[in-house]
């Protein structure tokens, strides 16, 4: 955790908290986003890094789990104030983040032009090396890699598509044609929105849409609800309300553990935030490997290398009493605890799958321990959506 102080557009100074955790660097360097959010707490820094853990195990990615962000109000604040903002904080952070060590991201509020300030201030501070590969998600024109914007999108759609081909619930059996929680049954105009947002900054008012609550939109009548901004946003009291009949987390924790268990009680399928929105931490490694071999891939090599790898997941599909997040985390288990505790390959792990998935039962799996460098005991997998009481039984 860091405390610093920023020269505000009028003069004025404001401290500010910012964090960075790193929760294993077992299987390689630290990955995950930056987020500029005004409620930012550390427990769900602690809570997002430890699911990047497991996110990067199941997706087979050399990278550990790691969060970070700064507690501030980005719609409030000039481009100016969250460039010197993210300068402060990069330079605070100092030898914490790097190409071997952890490599941030764009998260929540961030974007490539925060990764490109990043970039510039840890390549100040370390003249005379490569440095492209210490952040990802950055311009192409400074390294970053085609189809990084859209990645977790696409992954996302890759992973859905997978999903139904082994699983297909009731009559959805393609994404093609679905209604994905949009209230507008005549369609949406993808270039008008598109257009609107980056005028604007928001989809809110564009030409021929309905504006609705976010209770609203989770109770639409559509086939395949996506939650792709904050945590939370399906929780017990508007649960009961979904109609679709497969709720993708997009976002990062937007299923409460009481809204998970209603869900599943009601019939709808969830594909957990493990999975579903892998497609941006891959394109990352993908940018990762660019810079460290100064190359230049084109946009149609990203996206055939990464609906290879988030396309396939049959591992993390609904199989008898399992739930597709008892399997994410489970597999993701699996290849983490595999190599951090007994030393094995994630080949070798993979072989005590079958054996594994009969033992994982609520009651046998609830209390099992692991060690990392980052907590001396951590019950598995018991972080989960910003708390430290979740466990598999839900």
């Amino acid at each position: 955790m860091v405390c610093f102080p920023v020269e505000m557009d009028d003069g004025s100074a404001q401290i500010l908290h910012g964090y960075r955790v790193l929760h294993s660097d077992i299987l390689g360097p630290g990955k995950r986003g930056i987020r500029y959010h005004r409620d930012l707490i550390i427990e769900e820094v602690m809570s997002l890094a430890a699911l990047m853990t497991w996110q990067c195990a199941l997706a087979g990615l050399p990278f550990g789990g790691a969060k970070g962000g700064v507690v501030c109000d980005p719609k409030s604040l000039s481009e100016g104030e969250l460039r010197r903002i993210t300068r402060r904080f990069i330079s605070e952070l100092g030898d914490n983040i790097g190409p071997h060590t952890d490599i941030p991201a764009p998260d929540m509020y961030t974007n490539e032009k925060t990764m490109a300030v990043v970039y510039d201030t840890y390549n100040a501070f370390h003249p005379g090396t490569n440095n492209k590969a210490a952040v990802t998600g950055k311009p192409v024109e400074l390294g970053g890699s085609f189809g990084r914007r859209e990645a977790t999108a696409l992954g996302c759609l890759f992973v859905v598509e997978r999903f139904l081909e082994i699983v297909k619930p009731g009559q959805l059996t393609s994404v093609k044609g679905a209604r994905v929680g949009i209230v507008n049954d005549s369609g949406l105009d993808i270039a008008g929105v598109i257009n609107h947002k980056l005028a604007e900054g928001t989809v809110v008012g564009t030409a021929d849409t309905l504006t609705v609550s976010g209770d609203g939109l989770v109770a639409t009548d559509c086939d395949i609800l996506i939650p792709a901004a904050l945590g939370a946003a399906i929780n017990k009291t508007n649960a009961p309300t979904v109609m679709a009949k497969l709720v993708v987390e997009a976002a990062n924790g937007p299923v409460t553990p009481e809204a998970d268990v209603i869900l599943r009680n009601n019939g709808t399928l969830v594909i957990p935030d493990i999975l579903a929105n892998s497609g941006g931490v891959t394109v990352s490694y993908f940018e990762w490997m660019q810079n460290l071999s100064n190359e230049q891939w084109t946009e149609e090599k990203v996206n055939r290398r990464s609906h290879r790898r988030t396309g396939d997941r049959d591992r993390a599909c609904s199989k008898g009493n399992f739930t597709a997040r008892h399997l994410a985390l489970a597999w993701g288990r699996i290849c983490w605890t595999g190599i951090s505790r007994k030393g094995v390959s994630r080949g070798e792990a993979a072989k005590i799958d079958s054996r594994y998935r009969k033992r994982l039962l609520p009651e046998q799996s609830r209390f099992t321990t692991v060690r990392t460098r980052s907590f001396r005991r951590l019950q598995f997998p018991q972080i989960w959506r910003g708390t430290f009481q979740y466990s598999t039984q839900q």
